[in-house]
């Protein structure tokens, strides 16, 4: 379905929830969609293999969910790839990207070492992504630097352009980056979030769970394919890629 679609089957939601105080505007069903679909990223699990990571010299520590520096939103990173080559792994897991705790015991003076080749990523579970040390201009200039990890969806232009924030109501005719299956639920789900502007995510999922079921079945479902595809190596942090996966 298309956003223009999609936008007028929440408003339709919407009048049958009780929820109806005029028609929204286009712009602030948008804002209700990229609320709904920041929810399906935490739900689903969605992964992507190559994210494209744009370093800046100098750097060392970047947002996870900046999409100048990331083509996706990330939620939980998996492994950093710098200049084609797969960063150093841990002592304590087979995912490539350390604890915030390794780094600290291994290199403490990380944060005042000055710039070269990065030799190891770090994710101090939240927003954050270290790469040390800070990466020198030839470094940024060298291109193929990739991340792995789940990610909150995004949108997908008619000619095929990503939008890694989100809809964009400059694009009626974007379609959202999830199963087709899903496409019904994420317009129900924003008509709850509309409805219900105080209540937290959770409490909007219950609520949708209570007026479809078969919607939050599907979601879990996918999320259980999803969560199965990415076994892990013995850490909340690891996985590998298998048969299973299910993204759009």
């Amino acid at each position: 379905m298309t956003l223009r679609q999609i936008i007028d089957l929440k408003n339709d939601f919407e009048q049958r929830l009780g929820n109806y105080r005029g028609i929204p505007s286009d712009e602030e069903s948008v804002d209700q969609l990229n609320h709904a679909l920041k929810i399906f990223g935490t739900k689903l699990a969605m992964f992507e293999p190559s994210v494209a990571v744009t370093l800046a010299s100098g750097v060392s520590v970047y947002d996870l969910q900046d999409t100048t520096v990331f083509s996706r939103r990330i939620l939980i990173p998996r492994s950093l790839i710098v200049n084609g080559r797969p960063l150093a792994s841990s002592s304590a897991t087979q995912s490539n990207l350390w604890s915030l705790q390794e780094l600290e015991a291994q290199h403490p003076y990380w944060r005042n070492s000055g710039t070269g080749s990065p030799i190891l990523g770090c994710w101090p579970g939240n927003r954050q992504l270290i790469c040390w040390p800070a990466p020198t201009p030839a470094v940024v200039s060298g291109g193929s630097t990739w991340l792995s990890g789940t990610y909150i969806p995004g949108a997908i232009k008619a000619d095929g352009t990503y939008l890694p924030g989100g809809f964009d109501v400059n694009y009626l005719d974007s379609t959202p980056d999830l199963d087709d299956t899903l496409h019904e639920a994420l317009a129900f789900l924003a008509a709850v979030l509309a409805g219900t502007p105080i209540a937290s995510d959770q409490v909007a999922w219950r609520r949708m769970a209570d007026y479809n079921i078969l919607w939050t079945d599907t979601v879990e479902e996918i999320r259980r394919s999803n969560r199965n595809a990415l076994s892990p190596f013995g850490t909340t942090r690891g996985g590998y890629w298998r048969q299973g996966y299910r993204g759009r």
